[in-house]
C-alpha cells in the first residue's frame, strides 16, 4: 500500500503535464499548412504520392525536390510519419497536428519521468515538466508539422536516458558474469542500439546520443562504467550505421552547401563566425528564461549577424560557456552533487553545442526550435536547484509559496503558447507576428509578400516583397515572387527583367523558368519560348502543357 499513494500522484500529475502540452495547441488543430511544412509536405512527392518506403529511404527528406536540393536532410522515419498520416488523412491538418500535440505531451511526460529517476521529488518533478510543457520558445517544434522530427527525436532521447540511468546506477560489478546478467546486458544493448537509430532516422541531431550517454553517465554517483561504454559504444556503432545509411542514400554525411541566406556566418572566417556564435548564446538564454521576442526565421539578416556582432556580448557568452562547465563539474564532482543539475547541464548544452556554429557552421543561423532538447535541459536544471534549495530550507510556508509561484508563471507561459498558435492560422499572421520582433528577415517579407499575392492583394504583396529585397538584392526566390506578381498586375517587361535576374542568381530555379516559360508564352518569338519551356520541364517545372501549345504553334506556322 505505501507505494500506491505515490504512483497514483505520479500518473496524476503526469497528466496534468500532458494536458498543459496538448491545451495551447487545440484551438488550432484545423490551421493551414504553412512556411516550411508546405515543402515538406504539401509539394513533397514522398508524403503525397504513393507510400513508397524504399523511396522514402533512399531520398532527401524534401523528396529531392530541385529547390531543396542544397539541403540533404536525411529524415526517412520523418517522412514516413507523414506520408503515412496523408495515406489517412490525405492532406486535412488535424491528424498532423494532433500528432504533433501527442508527441510533445509525451515528450513533457518523459521530462517528468527522468526528473523522477534521478531523484527529483514528485512535486518538484511535475513543476520542471510543467515549464517544459508550457515553454512558448516551442511553439515552432509544435505547430509546424514538418518539426515531429524535433519531437520525436526528442521524445527517444529522454526514453533512452530514463533507461539509462536505471541502468547505470543498478548494474553490479559482476555483471555479465551470471546468465541472467548476460541476458539483461543484451536487452539493455539492443534497446540503446534501437531507440538510437529511430532517432537517428528522425533527425540527424541525435548524433549526440553517444556524448549524452558518457556525460550522464559521469554525472551519476556509483555509475558502472562498464555499463556507460557499453552503452555508449553501442549508440556509436548505431551512429555509424546510421551515417553509412545516409551516406547510401543522399551520397553526403554533412550538408555540403549551406545557404548564406540561411546562415550568414558561411561568409566570414572562423574568428567572426565564432564571435556571432558567442553572440547568440545570451540569445538563446534569455529565450528560455523568457521569451519576449520570437520569430520563425533567424536567417539572413533578421539579427544582423556577423556584421552586428559584439565582443562584448562574444565575452558574455563566452562567461555563460564556462559558467555552465563549471556548473556539471561542480555538481557532478564536488561534495554538493547534484545529479538532476548535472544531467540537465549536458542535455541542454551536448545538443546546443551542435547547432550553435561554435564548432562548425549550422545548416541555419538559429531556430527556435533547435532549443527544443536544450529546453529539456534546462528544466533539469531548474528541478536540481529547487531540490537544493528544498535540502537548505525547511519551511513549508515558503516551499508551497514557490510552487505556487512557479505554477503562475507557467499558467503565463501557457497563455503565450496559446497566442502564439494563435499566429499560425494563416500566413499573414504568421509573418505578420515575427517580423514585428525582427523586422530584418529577407525571407520573411518574401513570404508574406507571397501570402498577400495569394490572397489577392497584388500591390501590397509587390510592397512586401520589394522590402525583403531591399535587405537581399540577390534574393532569387523574392525576385521569382515579383516576376509573377508583375505578371499579373499587367507589366511584362518589369516582370522579365525580374525572373531573368532571379535565374542568374540560382542558375536552373525551375519556379522562375517556369514563370518565365509561361510569360514568353503569350510573346510573338515562339522559338526562345519553346526552348526556356523544355528547360523548365527538364529542371521540374509544371509547364507540360505550355511547352506542348507552343511547340503545336510552332507546327501550324505563322
Amino acid at each position: 500500500m505505501k507505494n500506491v499513494q505515490p504512483r497514483f500522484a505520479i500518473a496524476g500529475l503526469a497528466a496534468l503535464v500532458f494536458l498543459a502540452a496538448v491545451l495551447p495547441g487545440l484551438r488550432g488543430l484545423n490551421y493551414p499548412f504553412l512556411f516550411d511544412d508546405n515543402w515538406a509536405v504539401v509539394n513533397n512527392p514522398l508524403v503525397v504520392d504513393s507510400l513508397d518506403v524504399k523511396e522514402i529511404f533512399s531520398s532527401n527528406a524534401w523528396g529531392s525536390t530541385a529547390n531543396y536540393s542544397h539541403t540533404p536532410n536525411y529524415r526517412p522515419l520523418s517522412v514516413l510519419s507523414l506520408a503515412a498520416t496523408h495515406k489517412m488523412v490525405g492532406l486535412n491538418p488535424l491528424l498532423y497536428r494532433l500528432t504533433n500535440l501527442m508527441l510533445h505531451g509525451a515528450a513533457s511526460v518523459a521530462l517528468m519521468l527522468l526528473a523522477l529517476s534521478l531523484g527529483a521529488g514528485i512535486t518538484a518533478s511535475a513543476l520542471g515538466a510543467l515549464w517544459f510543457a508550457s515553454h512558448p520558445i516551442h511553439a515552432e517544434a509544435i505547430f509546424f508539422v514538418v518539426t515531429r522530427e524535433e519531437l520525436t527525436s526528442t521524445l527517444l532521447i529522454l526514453a533512452l536516458l530514463i533507461l539509462a540511468v536505471k541502468a547505470f546506477q543498478s548494474s553490479s560489478p559482476e555483471i555479465g558474469t551470471r546468465q541472467q546478467d548476460k541476458k539483461q546486458r543484451a536487452l539493455l544493448l539492443i534497446l540503446t542500439g534501437t531507440v538510437t537509430i529511430l532517432a537517428l532516422l528522425f533527425k540527424e541531431g541525435a548524433v549526440t546520443i553517444p556524448f549524452l550517454l558518457i556525460a550522464v553517465g559521469a554525472a551519476l554517483p556509483g555509475s558502472s562504467w562498464k555499463t556507460i561504454a557499453a552503452m555508449a559504444g553501442t549508440a556509436f556503432v548505431m551512429l555509424i550505421t546510421y551515417l553509412g545509411l545516409r551516406y547510401w542514400a543522399i551520397g553526403s554525411i554533412t550538408t555540403a552547401h549551406i545557404p548564406w541566406q540561411d546562415n550568414p556566418l558561411v561568409l566570414v572566417g572562423p574568428f567572426e563566425r565564432i564571435k556571432s556564435a558567442l553572440n547568440l548564446v545570451p540569445l538563446a538564454l534569455s529565450l528560455l528564461v523568457f521569451p519576449m521576442k520570437t520569430t520563425v526565421d533567424y536567417g539572413f539578416n533578421a539579427t544582423g549577424l556577423p556584421q552586428t556582432a559584439s565582443l562584448g556580448l562574444a565575452l558574455v557568452g563566452f562567461v555563460i560557456i564556462i559558467s555552465g562547465l563549471a556548473l556539471y563539474f561542480w555538481s557532478a564532482f564536488s561534495k554538493h552533487k547534484s545529479a538532476l543539475i548535472a544531467v540537465g547541464v549536458a542535455v541542454l548544452a551536448i545538443p546546443y553545442a551542435l547547432i550553435s556554429n561554435l564548432i562548425i557552421p549550422s545548416s541555419v543561423l538559429f531556430g527556435e526550435r533547435l532549443l527544443y532538447l536544450p529546453s529539456a535541459g534546462f528544466a533539469l536544471i531548474l528541478v536540481g536547484i529547487a531540490e537544493f534549495l528544498r535540502t537548505k530550507v525547511s519551511s513549508r510556508f515558503i516551499g508551497f509559496g514557490a510552487a505556487a509561484v512557479v505554477v503562475l508563471f507557467c499558467l503565463g507561459f501557457m497563455g503565450m503558447l496559446a497566442s502564439r498558435n494563435s499566429d499560425f492560422k494563416n500566413a499573414k499572421s504568421l509573418f505578420d507576428s515575427s517580423l514585428a520582433a525582427y523586422p530584418g528577415s529577407t525571407r520573411l517579407w518574401n513570404n508574406l509578400g507571397l501570402a498577400l499575392q495569394q490572397d489577392g492583394d497584388l500591390e501590397a504583396g509587390l510592397t512586401a516583397i520589394e522590402r525583403s529585397l531591399s535587405i537581399d538584392p540577390t534574393n532569387a526566390s523574392a525576385l521569382n515572387n515579383r516576376g509573377r506578381v508583375l505578371m499579373q498586375l499587367g507589366r511584362p517587361q518589369e516582370a522579365m527583367d525580374s525572373l531573368v535576374k532571379a535565374i542568374e542568381m540560382r542558375p536552373g530555379m525551375p519556379a522562375a523558368l517556369g514563370n518565365l516559360c509561361i510569360l514568353l508564352a503569350s510573346q510573338p518569338d515562339v522559338v526562345r519560348a519553346t526552348n526556356i519551356c523544355q528547360l523548365a520541364v527538364e529542371k521540374g517545372a509544371p509547364v507540360d502543357e505550355v511547352l506542348e501549345m507552343l511547340k503545336h504553334k510552332a507546327t501550324q506556322g505563322p
